[in-house]
């Protein structure tokens, strides 16, 4: 009894100790000391969001994955497995990585609860979201993106006594140190390496030598090196290997076959499945489909009726534990470069006049050149410049107030709209970038009050306005509009070839698309009886692809399964889908005029047509569905192609990539049939 007595003394001491750390490490962090501040009442409000952001910090280290890169011997081809075997490839995952970091640095912390969070468990609100909790934690039911203050109460003893849970905030040096570290050893097994965030990456290790060996060294160099825990999974296939690390997690290692990972799979959530989302799993689920089993056991015409034909078939392979994805090496050309902000972006109702706006004044123009610092300073650390300056921006949905998650400080429900230009000379240019991003903002003609940050696009979440920037010695303007919309939350990828600005936390901000990017503009394409006319895109994309594909793309005589034909249809496929995206979510807004005012050239009749119906919403959609009708009857003049039949199926797929905002317009149009060949 008294060995208890002293055990839970000690404990008690123990976890004292941890929370007076916890406290010193709140008191320490800078943006822990007074209340957060919207972007109207900083001046230094880009500043503070990008060094205190979870998602800039994942989302920037696909930068330092490249440095890592650079500083590496061009890796050699993929190995050959021998005669009989299979490829090896394991995914490594660091164990709550956040969490055992702070425990790394402060061991006192060790067998403990402990989360990561901004949050401060003093303060009653407790609207801070946790990014990462230790495995003691969430054996008592705290989980990673729970509320604070729903998880103190978990971990208290039930009787209305203090909350044991020890809450630290960010420490970002130390997990890019930690990271860099894991990294740099499983470089050091192979070359071959694909980085997926920075506690997890995916390494082909077929042919050197006994893989559940292997894992034991590599786990055993990353905890001397980090102090913390790593799992590996090791399987045919990154798939494989990622099923088989959720097997042995925390702190172990597990080989699986496709026939062992399929068992695996086959009770579990297609959720679990990587690809599937809220829309797609809704739509399986309306298809009767909700486990991995049922779907790798359904007909494939049902799985491709649900999510599309080309979704529908890889994700039926997924569920049977079969990945036909190819090996990506990471040193790939970057086409963006970004940054995002959707946190706290509050204005009042009218701004400065753009030549009387004063450093420090939190205005919404001086919210544009904090973005346009920040890209300009990204650009200098990648060494380049852009070709084209794009501005996405969130509107509040009207009527809508501050949502009372996140302290009121979130974005809530938003319009998403971009507009961008192609630059005459490249720049890299802090001053140059402003300008340009506050000329835009005008053009937007959107009331600032309505101002919700900077965005990606992203199927139900997102922020709120974004600067992006193309950059690379490239002839084509970047399109002049996309859109996107949806609720709240962050994070979010783009959606176009370019995508949206990357780096950026919070789901929205300044970002470079590339020629597709920004946004999701599409590029220019006009129709003609013999086949499709570039005349009028004089310097677009579509005109240098077409270039280099040759007369053979431009031919309604083209081969079937040419490749040069493909490449111009997959360029073509794009510009439409960027444009009916917008002219579906304007038609809706009742703005059929301005829906392809930036977009000159797009299916011109159409357009024109379109430019003509003013206002009238009806009358907009109206035109948009025979906008529709002219992409189907375009689509059929492919229909010798080996890729016959799936060409309104990806436009499909697409849409419903989109956020909520357009799949009601996407939805109708479904209905009346304008989507079917």
């Amino acid at each position: 009894m008294a060995e208890r007595d002293e055990s839970a003394a000690s404990r008690s001491e123990r976890l004292a100790a941890a929370q007076r750390a916890a406290a010193a490490q709140r008191a320490a962090a800078p943006n822990l000391q007074t209340r957060h501040r919207t972007s109207g009442e900083s001046s230094t409000y880009a500043r503070d969001f990008f060094g205190a952001s979870r998602l800039h910090f994942i989302g920037s280290w696909k930068e330092r994955f490249k440095a890592i890169c650079a500083g590496m011997p061009p890796a050699p081809p993929l190995p050959t497995p021998r005669p009989g075997e299979q490829r090896a490839v394991m995914h490594i995952d660091m164990d709550c990585f956040f969490a055992s970091v702070a425990v790394a640095h402060f061991p006192a912390f060790a067998g403990l609860p402990l989360a990561v969070s901004w949050g401060n468990p003093s303060v009653e609100s407790g609207h801070g979201e946790i990014a990462s909790c230790s495995y003691e934690a969430r054996a008592r039911g705290v989980r990673n993106g729970m509320w604070l203050k729903d998880a103190l109460p978990l971990c208290s003893d039930g009787a209305g006594g203090p909350s044991e849970l020890v809450v630290v905030p960010y420490q970002f040096d130390e997990y890019a140190a930690a990271a860099e570290a894991m990294y740099r050893r499983v470089f050091a097994l192979t070359p071959h390496v694909i980085g997926v965030s920075c506690d997890e990456c995916y390494a082909d290790v077929t042919g050197c030598g006994d893989p559940l060996a292997l894992a034991t060294e590599l786990r055993a160099q990353i905890r001397a090196a980090t102090r913390c825990n790593a799992s590996i999974g090791i399987g045919p296939s990154r798939l494989v290997a990622r099923i088989a690390t959720s097997a042995c997690k925390p702190d172990g290692q597990s080989a699986l076959s496709e026939e062992g990972a399929r068992r695996l799979l086959a009770p579990q959530p297609v959720t679990a499945l990587p690809g599937i989302g809220r829309s797609n799993a809704a739509a399986l689920s309306a298809a009767g489909i909700a486990t991995c089993g049922e779907l790798a056991a359904a007909p494939a015409g049902a799985v491709r009726a649900a999510v599309g034909a080309v979704n529908g078939d890889k994700l039926r392979a997924f569920a049977a534990a079969r990945d036909g994805r190819a090996w990506e090496e990471p040193a790939k050309v970057r086409s963006s470069i970004g940054a995002q902000s959707s946190w706290g972006v509050r204005f009042r109702a009218r701004s400065c006049p753009v030549s009387a706006c004063e450093e420090g004044c939190g205005c919404a123009h001086a919210f544009v050149r904090q973005l346009a610092e920040e890209v300009a300073r990204r650009l200098g650390q990648a060494g380049m410049r852009c070709r084209g300056v794009g501005l996405k921006v969130w509107r509040a949905k009207e009527g809508w107030t501050s949502a009372t998650a996140k302290g009121g400080m979130g974005h809530g429900a938003c319009d998403n709209l971009s507009r961008s230009v192609a630059l005459e000379r490249p720049t890299a240019s802090e001053a140059d970038l402003a300008v340009i991003g506050l000329k835009l903002l005008q053009g937007l003609a959107i009331p600032h009050e309505a101002l919700r940050g900077a965005t990606r696009l992203e199927q139900g979440a997102g922020s709120a306005a974004s600067l992006s920037t193309p950059w690379g010695d490239r002839a084509a303007p970047l399109p002049r509009a996309g859109r996107g919309g949806g609720g709240e939350g962050g994070g979010g990828r783009g959606v176009g070839r370019g995508g949206g600005g990357g780096g950026g936390g919070g789901g929205g901000g300044v970002g470079s698309g590339g020629c597709c990017g920004g946004g999701g503009g599409g590029s220019e394409a006009g129709p003609s009886d013999a086949a499709l006319s570039l005349d009028r895109s004089e310097g677009c994309f579509l005109k240098r692809r077409r270039r280099s594909c040759g007369e053979v793309a431009s031919s309604p005589a083209a081969p079937p399964g040419s490749a040069a034909l493909e490449e111009y249809y997959d360029a073509v496929l794009e510009s439409l889908r960027s444009c009916f995206l917008e002219v579906a979510f304007r038609a809706r807004a009742e703005q059929g005029a301005e829906a392809l005012s930036g977009l000159p050239g797009l299916l011109s009749d159409g357009a024109e047509a379109l430019l003509r119906a003013g206002g009238a919403g009806a009358e907009a959609e109206a035109r948009a569905r025979s906008l529709v009708d002219e992409a189907k009857s375009l689509g059929s003049r492919w229909a010798e192609t080996r890729r016959a039949g799936l060409w309104l199926e990806h436009w499909l797929q697409a849409c419903d990539d989109v956020d909520r905002g357009v799949e009601p317009m996407a939805q109708r149009l479904r209905t009346c049939g304008s989507f079917r060949a």
